[in-house]
């Protein structure tokens, strides 16, 4: 009787785990380029302002808040390059470099997801930003 070794066990997990990273090519692209743009956003948004959190303003102020909004962008530009320059297609390649039609669902979910996280936010800062702009003028 053979006896099964824990380490074949292994070896055969692990030759299904890169299957899991695999992406169609366009797909990959276009997700870490949306992605990128939404990080670029973000940190545009907190380098023009100034302002992260109130907690983060009286601990570094606004030139700490500028400086991460750039490093924000700067990462956000790095994830939009890397996404064209990865090749995230297994060695035998996909039929369809876009994926089928659930990849495509999953994937325009869940970055419309993303965006919207991140529109809620720069609208809750802008908001702010406008009251505190009104108190000072003395308007409320």
């Amino acid at each position: 009787m053979a006896h099964r070794s824990g380490a074949a066990h292994t070896v055969s997990m692990f030759s299904m785990a890169p299957i899991v990273g695999y992406l169609p090519q366009h797909l990959a692209e276009l997700a870490g380029s949306v992605i990128g743009v939404l990080f670029v956003i973000q940190g545009l948004h907190v380098l023009i302002t100034g302002r992260v959190s109130e907690q983060w303003d009286r601990r570094f102020g606004a030139r700490g808040a500028r400086a991460l909004g750039a490093c924000v962008a700067l990462v956000g530009v790095v994830i939009a390059l890397s996404s064209f320059l990865t090749n995230a297609e297994p060695p035998v390649g996909y039929s369809n470099h876009w994926g089928d039609t659930s990849d495509r669902v999953v994937t325009t979910i869940w970055l419309v997801f993303l965006g919207v996280i991140v529109a809620i936010g720069v609208r809750r800062t802008v908001r702010e930003e406008r009251q505190r702009r009104m108190r000072r003028r003395g308007v409320v």
